[in-house]
């Protein structure tokens, strides 16, 4: 009887545990937080000012745009290629069960690669039920 009942279900089982595996692929979860977003406060507010100050801390203004692109990239930001005149940026995206979360680092540098100005968002948006 145990057995009848294993062989009918083990398909069931197979797709419903390949569809587990697939959202927790999908959904980023073992992929490590940047350390510019790690121990953020839990309040939106309080973590888009602590980002801000990381940033500004990290990537003072007059520091080299190739060594915070050099960061980013290890840290799992992926660029954002820039439009006419718009700033640079990278973004980092984390999707969750309910709520996403972004962040976005922009810049501008000069000829000679020195970055004139840094900034960042950080946004978290949760889906309604």
């Amino acid at each position: 009887m145990h057995l009848r009942f294993l062989r009918r279900t083990w398909p069931i089982l197979a797709i419903l545990l390949g569809n587990v595996l697939f959202f927790v692929w999908w959904s980023g979860i073992f992929t490590p937080m940047p350390a510019l977003l790690a121990t953020l406060p839990g309040s939106w507010t309080d973590a888009e000012r602590e980002f801000k100050a990381r940033i500004d801390e990290r990537f003072p203004i007059g520091s080299s745009e190739d060594k915070l692109i050099e960061s980013l990239s290890g840290e799992g930001f992926r660029p954002d290629w820039p439009h006419r005149n718009d700033a640079a940026s990278a973004s980092f995206n984390r999707p969750g069960l309910l709520c996403n979360r972004e962040a976005r680092v922009l810049w501008r540098a000069d000829q000679q690669g020195v970055l004139i100005s840094v900034d960042g968002r950080y946004l978290v948006t949760c889906e309604r039920l």
